[in-house]
């Protein structure tokens, strides 16, 4: 699923492209799976989660640009950011229940 979300290898992807991968494979455990570890190229630390800061840079700098106002739609979403941090796990939840 990563090469389908980052055909590229840039680090980036779009909510679209991650929405389209997903609805195309379907709503299964698999695809969850699948989803996880190809959010896990943010995870430099291996710690399942992503600063909010590093989130917004690398959606707003790398690869096809996310908008901020769809960043923030994101990042707003009191359940999903926790001290800063997104949890990987979680923000995969919210795409899949997305579509």
């Amino acid at each position: 699923m990563q090469s389908k979300v980052d055909p590229k290898g840039q680090g980036s992807f779009t909510l679209d492209v991650l929405e389209k991968v997903v609805q195309e494979r379907g709503k299964d455990k698999e695809t969850l799976q699948d989803l996880v570890d190809a959010l896990k190229v943010f995870d430099s630390d291996h710690d399942g989660k992503i600063t909010v800061r590093d989130f917004k840079h690398a959606m707003m700098t790398m690869g096809e640009r996310m908008g901020e106002t769809e960043i923030d739609e994101i990042v707003g979403d009191s359940e999903l950011v926790s001290n800063d941090y997104i949890a990987i796990e979680d923000f995969a939840k919210m795409i899949m229940n997305r579509i």
